[in-house]
């Protein structure tokens, strides 16, 4: 206890010497003694516990297994009725109730009585009484073959195949009792039914002639008929012509409607004129536009062959509108008429219908209630004939209207035991047995153990500890800023890709993604931190900068959502439309070098290389190649993206694809990544 220790530090330069000795240990293997005497508790365990589930295992009596099966023939279904496909309904209740009955009660009962009678039954069977049958028998349904497999097992193969054999005969003279009641009942059954049946035919068939005889009802070709098959007629020409009217309708209002919303109504020969006039109208405007590109408006006015071409436009627009007024008014007109002829032709075929219905409608009372009664008595004709026919059947064939239940197999025993598995348990024992003695001769060790003796002290101990830098710390975030500013590698501005831009809004709050927006629309650094809140407006979309030009911003997806949570952020009241968008914590606006660093701080949150290159100039830059590749006219960049430098022009003029410059209206002003919100739209 009073020795000292030797400490070794063992750095990440390696281990010394010394300390990667090792010390022969104070302990060694168990001594032969002591490998004898748990050898001996596991032999003593294993024989034990072996000895003791080899004996239950092989003690145990066989147990042997007698079976037999019925088949029954269910209750066919009459002739008159429509059975669906498979297994009758009739089938499997009557299955079910021969199962139930082989496994009631009462039917053990009668077993054990006939058993305890005597007839040639050995003694063990005799004394066998309704518990002990119950739970030596059982029975399983086969539906599929109207099968019921009956079994037995007990250790006496004598004494199953005798009470099988007893409940199977005792089960059948019930059962053939039982339907021969039954079929007698059904017998007195269906003759009641015949003699109420007949009593009502003639009941039915006095009313039915009272009642022609009263209506004067003699044949169905009466002239009645006449009236209702004009009836029908007309309510088919009413019908017709109300199809008529609810076209013309529809027709007169659609074209009323494509009218107010300003478009063609023009049908055929009328047509084809307007659209003759707009080409010839486009093809002089065309020309005119290339004149306007070679020439300015000034010359243009002075050249008489250009205003030639704008008198013939004039006069070809107003035969344009004069055409098409014309058309219009006459397409209507005739609408209106159609309209006017279907509606008069409902008019007169409605009065008509009414006319005939009054004299069609006691007849057709009449007759409706006629054919009742003829109905009626089909009915009970065609029942009458079925149940009389049944009648007749069960009296020729009574067997065939009832179940039939008969022995399929005989009753077998096996030779063999259908358990215990002897070997199977045996060998499961034993495995049990070898992981209890292996348990046992583990506790054995575990509780007779002895105390483990200390080792003495004297060796080297030896204590890893890293060795850590302290030169990894990261530099502070202005150091990185300052470094950014002054170690940038001069050359053109960087464009950043989609997936850039992605990343950089992903990493945004509303703040970095306001100005990542605003920047990537075209405005520059000092625009943005002197952008007021009453030039944004988030309803109808739209930032509307001062300046030379004007120009208005377009809010657009993630622009829009970013710009309206930079506005709940306050806490405050709603910020006056004097007030900067974008201010410090201490609510004074940003500056322009305040805007590159928080561009600085986002584009490394997001993970972006060099991120010292994403300044406002390079996302202005991205925003202007984005413009340019797709075909707007340089001249025209002013107007979307304010002043551009003149180098731009020489340096990116190559980016453009070939062919006519487009308008700023027929290019898209905002970039695509910015077109989907945050929720997936």
């Amino acid at each position: 206890m009073g020795e000292s220790r030797q400490v070794i530090d063992v750095t990440a330069h390696g281990v010394p010497e010394g300390a990667s000795e090792e010390r022969p240990g104070a302990g060694s293997a168990p001594s032969d003694g002591r490998r004898g005497r748990r050898l001996s508790v596991f032999l003593g365990l294993f024989g034990c516990l072996g000895a003791l589930t080899l004996t239950y295992c092989f003690l145990r009596p066989p147990v042997y297994r007698a079976e037999a099966s019925l088949i029954l023939k269910p209750t066919p279904p009459q002739a008159t009725e429509i059975s669906p496909p498979g297994p009758s309904p009739a089938g499997k209740s009557d299955l079910v109730v021969a199962h139930q009955v082989l496994l009631s009660r009462s039917m053990l009962e009668k077993v054990r009585e006939e058993l305890s009678s005597g007839n040639g039954s050995p003694e063990p069977v005799r004394e066998l009484g309704t518990d002990e049958i119950a739970r030596m028998v059982g029975a399983r349904m086969v539906p599929e073959g109207n099968l019921i497999r009956l079994f037995a097992e007990g250790s006496d193969r004598t004494v199953l195949l005798h009470v099988l054999r007893t409940w199977i005969r005792v089960y059948l003279a019930t059962f053939e009792e039982s339907q021969k009641a039954a079929l007698a009942m059904d017998s007195e059954t269906l003759d009641e039914e015949v003699r109420a049946l007949e009593a009502r035919l003639e009941s039915k068939r006095q009313e039915l002639e009272l009642y022609r005889q009263v209506h004067d009802i003699v044949s169905l070709e009466r002239e009645e008929n006449q009236l209702v098959s004009r009836l029908r007629g007309l309510n088919e020409s009413l019908a017709r012509a109300r199809e008529t009217l609810v076209t013309a309708e529809s027709r007169l209002k659609a074209l009323l409607e494509a009218r107010a919303r300003g478009e063609d109504i023009l049908e055929g020969r009328e047509l084809r004129a307007v659209l003759s006039l707009q080409e010839k109208a486009e093809a002089l405007r065309d020309q005119l536009r290339d004149l306007r590109e070679r020439y300015t408006e000034k010359y243009m006015n002075l050249d008489p062959r250009v205003r030639g071409l704008r008198a013939q436009l004039e006069r070809i627009e107003r035969k344009i509108v004069q055409t098409r007024t014309e058309a219009e008014a006459a397409a209507l007109d005739k609408a209106r008429q159609d309209v006017e002829t279907a509606r008069r032709s409902v008019v007169q075929l409605e009065a008509q219908v009414a006319e005939h219905e009054e004299k069609a409608r006691d007849f057709n009372a009449k007759f409706a209630r006629h054919q009742a009664l003829v109905e009626e008595l089909k009915d009970l004709e065609a029942l009458y004939r079925r149940r009389k026919e049944q009648r007749i059947q069960r009296e020729v064939s009574p067997a065939q209207h009832v179940p039939r239940l008969s022995v399929l197999e005989q009753p077998e025993a096996g030779e063999n035991p259908v358990r215990p598995h002897y070997l199977r348990d045996a060998g499961i024992g034993m495995a049990g047995v070898l992981v209890v003695s292996l348990f046992g001769l583990w506790l054995f060790e575990f509780l007779l153990r002895s105390p483990r003796k200390e080792e003495a002290a004297g060796g080297p101990t030896l204590i890893f500890q890293p060795n850590v830098s302290r030169s990894m710390e990261p530099p502070p975030p202005k150091a990185l800023l300052e470094d950014s500013a002054g170690g940038a590698v001069p050359g053109p501005a960087r464009e950043l890709s989609p997936l850039e831009i992605e990343a950089m809004m992903g990493a945004a709050d509303p703040v970095d993604g306001a100005l990542v927006y605003l920047l990537l629309t075209g405005l520059r650094a000092d625009e943005v931190a002197t952008l007021r809140w009453g030039e944004v407006d988030l309803e109808k979309g739209w930032v509307r900068l001062s300046g030379n030009p004007p120009r208005l911003i377009p809010l657009e997806g993630r622009g829009r959502e970013a710009l309206k949570g930079l506005l709940e952020s306050y806490h405050r009241e709603p910020p006056d439309k004097s007030a900067p968008v974008f201010v410090k914590e201490d609510g004074a606006p940003m500056t322009a070098e305040e805007i590159r660093a928080r561009l600085l701080f986002l584009a490394q949150d997001a993970g972006l290389a060099s991120p010292g290159a994403v300044t406002p100039d390079a996302l202005r830059h991205t925003y202007l190649l984005f413009l340019v590749r797709q075909g707007i006219r340089l001249s025209a960049l002013e107007q979307v993206a304010g002043p551009v430098d003149g180098s731009f022009f020489s340096r990116y003029g190559a980016v453009a694809p070939p062919g006519p410059g487009r308008d700023p209206e027929e290019v898209a002003r905002v970039l695509p990544v910015f077109l989907r919100t945050s929720d997936g739209n």
